[in-house]
């Protein structure tokens, strides 16, 4: 569907200003009517007999002759379409004509819109001559150069394929971790990277206890792509641990701290076998006084 681009100040211009002093509302829409008219078919418009009398249906209460004299106020007096009269036979047997409606303005919006069109309209035309349509700007080709220059400058022979980059070996830790899918190799530069951000924890042994963990909880096991983040956090919570706070290979050292009773008492310099004997001579009956 085609459009219309109205300018907002449209109703304020001065023909339409003019038409509607002349003829009121109808003249107006009999004018927007014609434009849209014109901008369906393109640049302009044959307006035959049966045409004026389909447009005076559309109008309330306009009558052929009424919009005869629309059509000569907005020719011959405003000059909103052109004044010349083009006359085209459409009926050979019967020779019906039509006037023609169309502008320069018209003809002008028609040809900066279709610019880049390759037909150049001819019929009708007013302009002197039709905008030439726009060359679409070709790129550059760009420039070949024979495989034996680029062998010769990259060190190998027109025939040879180019040597393809050398990835280097992954190379993995001799230990698996059982995941969903089945057991997960450890890059050697996962292990690395651990053992610099975990240095008090033994990397071999929680990985040993990672396995024992994982295959003891088959529902709680990870899939391969989650199982470096799992060891990961493992290991984390290991370094927290008082067992994994340690060097390598440090025994376990309870927290030099001085031991007391409920009461708040230290045990600190208490002989035990004397403060033993003592309890027990307060757990003994005394024996029974002699009879008088």
């Amino acid at each position: 569907m085609k459009k219309l681009s109205i300018n907002t100040t449209f109703f304020e211009s001065d023909e339409v200003q003019a038409i509607e002093g002349q003829f009121g509302l109808k003249g107006v829409i009999v004018y927007m009517r014609l434009l849209c008219a014109i901008k369906d078919n393109g640049y302009f418009l044959e307006l035959t007999e049966i045409k004026k009398l389909a447009l005076c249906n559309k109008v309330p209460g306009l009558q052929i002759n009424e919009l005869e004299q629309i059509l000569h106020f907005m020719v011959s007096t405003i000059g909103v379409f052109s004044a010349e009269t083009f006359e085209s036979i459409i009926d050979e047997e019967t020779e019906e004509t039509c006037t023609v409606l169309t502008s320069e303005s018209i003809q002008s919006d028609y040809a900066k819109s279709h610019k880049r069109s390759k037909n150049k309209p001819t019929q009708y035309w007013l302009l002197d001559t039709p905008e030439e349509p726009v060359e679409d700007v070709k790129k550059p080709e760009p420039i070949h150069v024979p495989d034996t220059v680029c062998g010769q400058l990259m060190g190998f022979e027109s025939n040879d394929e180019p040597p393809k980059p050398i990835e280097p070996e992954i190379e993995y830790y001799h230990q698996t971790l059982t995941s969903t899918t089945g057991p997960v190799r450890i890059p050697l530069k996962n292990i690395e990277t651990w053992k610099s951000a975990y240095p008090n924890v033994d990397i071999d042994r929680e990985i040993r206890q990672m396995e024992a963990w994982l295959v003891s909880n088959p529902k709680k096991q990870k899939t391969a792509r989650g199982m470096m983040t799992f060891a990961n956090s493992w290991l984390a919570k290991s370094q927290d641990r008082p067992s994994g706070g340690r060097s390598v290979g440090q025994p376990y050292q309870a927290p030099a701290r001085p031991l007391t009773a409920k009461g708040g008492q230290s045990f600190e310099g208490i002989d035990y076998v004397k403060a033993y004997n003592d309890f027990l001579n307060s757990k003994r009956v005394p024996p029974p006084a002699p009879a008088e």
